[in-house]
């Protein structure tokens, strides 16, 4: 908020008072060329900003996932009944992310997030959104698979045996079952013979006789992760014979690390069932087995296993001999999408601003996609917009463009836009020269001339011919990576500015910028135009000054692009919208939307949504089948 004082002595004061009230009163009779009847607001609350989202701080906590690193996805909707994703993040055990995220109304309730491993096992959560904040707590483990939105629910699991950690007590009695899944049992077998160490039944070997081929029982191939701790318990059943355990990995080649053990141990007289616990080292990063290798003297000496617990992924194929599965790389790049994956949203532009024209808010309909591409730190590194232009309703010419909040100096390049005007100067790195009306931010054109992409009074007029929507991509990419909220808040601050011909005169220019209510305008603007016609950008107040005897009088720049009746001059949905014909308002295209703007947002927070209950389908435009 920007405020500038002026300083008045008491003898002025009635001139002040007189000349501001003649000022009022000709704002209220203005009619000129620009000036069509105002929509009648009056009801309309002071402040609102016609905006059917909200800003949710989502909090994303780590909890079981076998000390594995994870992606995790935020969906608009449970994955298995149409859910897009709207975030994608790097996540690991133990780990909480929050994170600032824009949530449509229509979808708050209904926000899941997926925990993915790279071997392709999925776990969903349902995200709990209260006022302002919303908070999630994520695992990948073993379920069956859920449509009905509790917390647990595995999808596209490989294999019913694939859990996480894999786990095995050896209490299904039989090591056929385990060879199947990819086990090696040599010498061993599974039996209830011998006092098993823990239920019925354990890992049993030979006896430990032969150094050249000892006794052993090798796991099926499996993810790790360089992290993570390997459990298991074994015992001897003759310790005076010298015997000893070694636990070693093998390589994707198969060859057993002798000279790197994880675990080494002798057993001696009055060893009993030990339980051990070893660290997985940050080098054992990818596809190993894990073998455990009973070495003795000779003699009629035994070793035991049981309880095997692995902090990995399987990662075996028993229909292709058992061959290792390579897990998927961790992705390097992260994809962020508003309003979702594959789904856009609207920006809906009235042309006449400062003045009212007929309210369609169809003069320019834009649809957008936003993908915010992060590394695996969660920092920015691209910005892909996509921008489909859908419908042109007014009769004048118009560029669009995005002020953000990122500093020109943190953006590399600007590509994919198309400029055929020239109205303002670039930088080297493709943004126009300007910043912000606060003097922060940068400003990026995607086109400066809409008729050179699609005529006037496109598709806004159910007799006229349909045109297809003209898609293009800008692509943003910054020098270094960057905080991830330093563009603001999706989708930004949008804006077309209007030129062409008006009544046979020429109209507008580089500065007749049009932004969603409240946003400011960028340096370019031509600032004359505020308070002309129908707008009320700025407010003036009153108060005492320093001095007695002396007043200051405070312009509060910050209500941009509101008018005298509190209305707006563009409309940002979070959906393709079906928007209203050629001269027909929004008041009457839409049953709840003058009473969703009287409550302030709280009664119909769905209008926009294209069902019978919202709409009238005579008053609204539709793309033919």
């Amino acid at each position: 908020m920007t405020l500038s004082a002026t300083f008045f002595r008491p003898a002025s004061m009635w001139f002040v008072l007189v000349i501001a009230l003649l000022y009022l009163q000709a704002c209220n009779s203005v009619n000129t060329d620009n000036q069509d009847d105002e929509p009648n607001g009056s009801e309309f609350v002071d402040g609102f900003n016609f905006s059917v989202t909200n800003e949710v701080k989502l909090t994303v906590k780590a909890g079981v996932m076998a000390d594995i690193s994870s992606v995790a996805q935020l969906y608009n909707g449970h994955p298995n009944n149409g859910g897009k994703m709207m975030q994608q993040f790097a996540i690991k055990p133990e780990q909480t992310k929050v994170m600032d995220i824009t949530v449509p109304n229509h979808v708050r309730e209904s926000l899941y997030v997926i925990s993915s491993l790279p071997n392709g096992i999925n776990s969903i959560h349902k995200v709990n959104v209260g006022g302002n904040t919303a908070q999630v707590e994520i695992s990948t483990q073993s379920a069956e698979p859920n449509n009905s939105g509790e917390n647990a629910g595995l999808m596209n699991a490989p294999k019913a045996y694939n859990t996480i950690p894999v786990f095995e007590d050896f209490e299904g009695g039989s090591r056929d079952p385990l060879a199947a899944a990819c086990w090696v049992f040599q010498a061993s077998t599974v039996t209830s013979a011998g006092n098993p160490i823990s239920g019925s039944f354990s890992v049993r070997t030979g006896t430990m006789t032969n150094p050249l081929s000892p006794p052993s029982v090798t796991t099926p191939w499996i993810n790790f992760y360089g992290a993570g701790e390997l459990t298991f318990s074994h015992k001897s059943d003759n310790n005076s014979a010298n015997g000893s355990l070694r636990v070693i990995a093998v390589n994707e080649f198969g060859t057993p690390d002798f000279s790197n053990p994880l675990f080494t141990y002798n057993y001696s007289n009055g060893t009993g069932v030990r339980n051990e616990s070893v660290a997985i080292p940050q080098s054992m990063n990818g596809v190993y087995r894990v073998a455990f290798f009973y070495f003795g003297n000779g003699g009629n000496q035994r070793g035991f296993l049981d309880n095997v617990s692995i902090p990995g992924a399987y990662a075996s194929d028993p229909a292709n001999n058992c061959e290792p599965v390579v897990a998927a790389p961790t992705p390097v790049e992260f994809n962020n999408f508003y309003p979702a994956e594959g789904q856009f949203g609207t920006l809906a532009f009235e042309d006449n601003w400062p003045g009212f024209g007929d309210y369609d808010m169809n003069d320019l309909v834009l649809g957008y996609n936003i993908n915010e591409v992060t590394n695996a730190n969660n920092q920015l590194i691209r910005l892909e917009y996509t921008a489909k232009i859908r419908a042109t309703g007014g009769v004048l010419n118009s560029g669009f463009g995005l002020l953000v909040n990122a500093p020109n100096s943190a953006i590399e390049s600007v590509a994919g836009n198309v400029i055929n005007r020239n109205f303002k100067p670039f930088n080297g790195n493709g943004t126009e020269q300007g910043t912000g009306h606060d003097g922060t931010g940068s400003i990026i054109i995607l086109w400066d001339d809409l008729h050179s992409l699609m005529p006037s009074f496109s598709n806004v007029r159910p007799q006229d011919p349909y045109r297809q929507p003209v898609e293009l991509q800008v692509v943003v990419t910054f020098n270094t990576p960057q905080p991830r909220n330093i563009l603001g808040a999706v989708p930004y601050n949008p804006f077309i500015f209007v030129h062409g011909t008006r009544n046979g005169q020429p109209w507008g220019g580089r500065g007749h910028e049009i932004h969603l209510p409240f946003q400011q305008p960028t340096s370019n603007v031509n600032f004359d135009l505020f308070k002309t016609s129908s707008d009320h950008s700025i407010r003036t107040f009153r108060e005492d000054g320093p001095k007695p005897g002396m007043f200051m009088y405070f312009e509060i720049e910050g209500f941009w692009y509101t008018s005298r009746e509190h209305l707006n001059w563009v409309l940002d949905i979070p959906v393709e919208w079906v928007y209203p014909r050629s001269t027909i308002s929004v008041f009457d295209a839409y049953k709840n939307y003058k009473d969703w703007a009287i409550s302030g947002g709280n009664a119909y927070p769905d209008w926009y949504l294209d069902t019978p209950g919202n709409l009238h389908e005579n008053r609204v435009f539709r793309a033919p089948n």
